[in-house]
This record gives structure tokens, sequence and C-alpha cells, in this order.
């Protein structure tokens, strides 16, 4: 569970992956998130029992090749109650 929002202004992000598990934003934001690579993403591949939700990307800019995503590359699982606003992918 995400405790508080988060700012990665600055960070250059490597994605999660492979991510199986559940996670819950607890309707917090996550704002600046950089990521340029190929399957760029907040979370790469996800597995068939993973759930994401819960969570709001802000003021993203995202640059891949293959499976590019704000929030998910290579979907297998679910996502609920996620929104991305602003910036670009």
């Amino acid at each position: 569970v995400l405790g508080a929002d988060i700012d990665l202004t600055g960070f250059d992000w490597q994605r999660i992956s492979p991510f199986e598990g559940t996670f819950d934003g607890a309707y917090h934001i996550i704002n600046g998130l950089t990521i340029n690579a190929d399957r760029a993403s907040l979370f790469g591949d996800t597995g068939p029992d993973c759930e994401i939700k819960n969570v709001g990307l802000t003021n993203v800019n995202v640059t891949g090749g293959w499976y590019a995503g704000a929030l998910v590359g290579s979907l297998h699982g679910k996502v609920s109650n996620c929104f991305v606003s602003g910036g670009t992918v």
C-alpha cells in the first residue's frame, strides 16, 4: 500500500518487472515519472494474478519502444481506479 504521494521528478525510473502481486496506491498520486527505455512504464510485465489499483500518475514523461505505457507496459492482470493526467507517452 502506498502511504503518501510521491514526487519522482529528477529520478530516472527503472520499471518494476516482473510484477506478480497487488499494488494499492490508496488514492495517492505519483508525480513526475520519467523513463526512457524499451518497455518503459511504472510496472513492466505483470502476471495474471497481478492487481494494480487506486493510484494516479501526473506529469509523466515516458519514452520507449516496445511495450511502453505510463502505468503498465504489458498487462496480464487487472487495473482498477487508476488514471494518468498530463505529460507525454
